[in-house]
């Protein structure tokens, strides 16, 4: 995946000012900060008073100040430094030398890094009249995949590694080596836990990924659908003859690729350009209102219900997930073996219960208890600002990169990828530790799943898990029956935050009741075999909907027995 070289790759950003970011910027002022401790200095002059007009001038102040090795935009009254090389931007001595009298102090909004997850970035308020005069961005996390070869059969051959991105193989930043000869490229992108991909290779060993383009103006026959292909009979394009079964929500078929070229599949050509095949190999093709085919390959990242189980049961504690014969997952408590998690929570000096979340990211990583004495500590020092551990017995823990006065990732077997995570809602300004046991788990067990509105990918509907409703089309869908026990209903939301649930909580059951009454945009899609389709929308309630609905079907019924009726009289 080579790097987009339209968009500027960097290690760390901070975000200055926004809407009520500058306070206190008098005329005559003179504003000044230090950025990696290059001076950066903005007179305040008169007709500076709006958030807009600070954020312009101090954007020019910037790009005159910092070299190339830094990016300045500007988005509305909020100004972003990204740095390109390492270490992370650090803001220093911000200071107001008052100079119009006022006696007020400057303050100015800052936003570093940029979250993780639902965790939002760090927020700080540099003010020129304490001690709050410096920030540090955290630097973008980067990636560890781990990898597993298969032979040509799908079975495992035991030969697995681990590709850390911050580490590359090659002189190379952006080359990585699999399996000593593999090399591949990843140059930009988010990588999230879990997803995955495959890179099949031929007898020779050499990458032989599918290569398939839909071609141009080419429309299938059924549109907003999805076509799935599996491959029954593998083998090379253009060497062999791969026999490949195609499917969607009407009909399906198969195609035997005798050569490179072009197939076609229920009225969509698709050109098969090259790449090795194996059987049970899957890739989709789906297709637009208008019918146009988007091809999405195995080499893309996705989510498997294999990956999803996996990357469950690294953070799930006393669930298991599994799969089940007809490739259904099933969540059973954990019978076998000995599950642990963490126990007797200590928190002391400036680290507060109040203030401090700790997350366990990987739950496989727990494999050993710790004596009762002798728990896991981990020691902010202000001063030095920095972490230390004690009291981990049958661990090799350490610190990843990253972590500091807002943020810590403990790694467990050094693998470089967080195990434990420790997040602050406000950053440490005085020493003190938070200190646990890893012990067996014991008593009840619960989970659940939240999707947050703005990443809702609809995978959880898609699995079957926390949907009112089932079945894999419109003919076939009715309501979920699991919900015959009325005790199954997820009537309460979960706080995205802590995973909590409040007896009594019926916001669910509010809001799917709401939909009733609530106007949303909803397609319309006319099909018109003689002047082809036609996609548009229209906002409605979903009652108001249905109801013009029916009633336009009505009309155009009671319109089509008349024509008829008309007919025969006049035979």
């Amino acid at each position: 995946m080579a790097a987009d070289t339209d968009v500027t790759l960097g290690s760390s950003i901070v975000t200055l000012g926004g809407q009520g970011g500058f306070a206190n910027f008098d005329v005559g002022d003179t504003v000044s900060f230090d950025v990696d401790g290059t001076a950066v200095t903005y007179n305040v002059a008169l007709g500076d008073d709006t958030d807009l007009e600070f954020a312009v001038k101090l954007e020019t102040a910037l790009g005159a100040a910092l070299g190339a090795d830094y990016s300045i935009s500007r988005n509305g009254a909020s100004v972003s430094i990204i740095k390109i090389s390492e270490p992370a931007i650090e803001i220093t001595n911000f200071a107001d030398d008052n100079g119009s009298g006022s006696g007020n102090a400057a303050t100015l909004a800052v936003s570093a890094g940029t979250g993780n997850g639902t965790t939002p970035p760090d927020n700080v308020l540099l003010n020129a009249g304490t001690a709050a005069t410096s920030t540090t961005a955290p630097s973008f996390p980067k990636g560890v995949i781990s990898w597993e070869k298969y032979d040509a059969t799908g079975l495992m051959t035991g030969t697995t590694g681990i590709i850390n991105t911050s580490a590359p193989d090659t002189s190379d930043p952006d080359t990585f080596v699999v399996d000593g000869t593999l090399e591949f490229e990843i140059g930009a992108g988010t990588l999230v836990a879990g997803n995955t991909f495959t890179i099949n290779t031929q007898t020779d060993g050499s990458p032989d990924k599918l290569v398939l383009t839909p071609a141009s103006g080419t429309k299938a026959n059924e549109i907003l659908d999805t076509y799935t292909f599996k491959v029954t009979t593998g083998g090379t394009i253009g060497t062999d003859a791969p026999v490949i079964a195609w499917s969607n929500s009407v009909t399906s078929g198969t195609i035997t690729i005798t050569g490179a070229g072009n197939q076609t599949v229920d009225g969509m050509t698709l050109n098969f350009a090259s790449g090795t095949l194996f059987a049970g190999d899957t890739f989709t093709v789906t297709t637009d209102a208008s019918g146009n085919p988007t091809a999405n390959l195995p080499t893309d990242w996705h989510w498997t219900l294999d990956s999803f189980k996996d990357q469950f049961n690294r953070q799930s504690s006393r669930v298991v997930a599994s799969m089940t014969s007809d490739n259904a997952l099933q969540f059973t408590p954990y019978t076998t073996g000995t599950q642990r998690e963490l126990t007797n929570l200590t928190y002391n000096g400036g680290v507060t219960a109040a203030n401090t979340t700790v997350t366990v990211d990987n739950y496989d990583r727990l494999t050993k208890d710790t004596a009762v004495g002798t728990p896991f500590r981990l020691t902010w020092d202000s001063t030095g600002s920095s972490w230390s551990i004690s009291g981990n017995p049958g661990y090799t823990a350490a610190f990843l990169a990253g972590s500091d006065a807002d943020t810590v990732l403990v790694d467990l077997n050094g693998d470089e990828s967080a195990d434990i995570t420790i997040s602050f809602a406000a950053p440490l300004t005085a020493d003190g530790y938070v200190e646990f046991n890893i012990a067996a788990a014991s008593g009840s067990y619960s989970f659940a799943f939240s999707d947050d509105e703005a990443q809702d990918s609809g995978l959880m509907a898609a699995l079957g898990i926390n949907t009112f409703f089932q079945g894999s089309s419109a003919g076939s869908i009715g309501i979920n029956t699991v919900l015959s026990n009325k005790d199954n209903i997820a009537a309460a939301q979960i706080d995205a935050g802590t995973g909590d649930r409040a007896a009594g909580d019926n916001r669910n059951a509010l809001a799917l009741a709401g939909l009733q009454y609530t106007n949303t945009a909803i397609a319309q899609v006319t099909v018109d075999r003689i002047n082809g389709n036609s996609v548009g929308s229209v906002t409605a309630t979903i009652e108001g909907y249905y109801h013009a609905t029916v009633g336009s079907i009505g009309v155009t019924s009671s319109s089509i027995v008349r024509a008829k009726e008309f007919n025969e009289i006049m035979v």
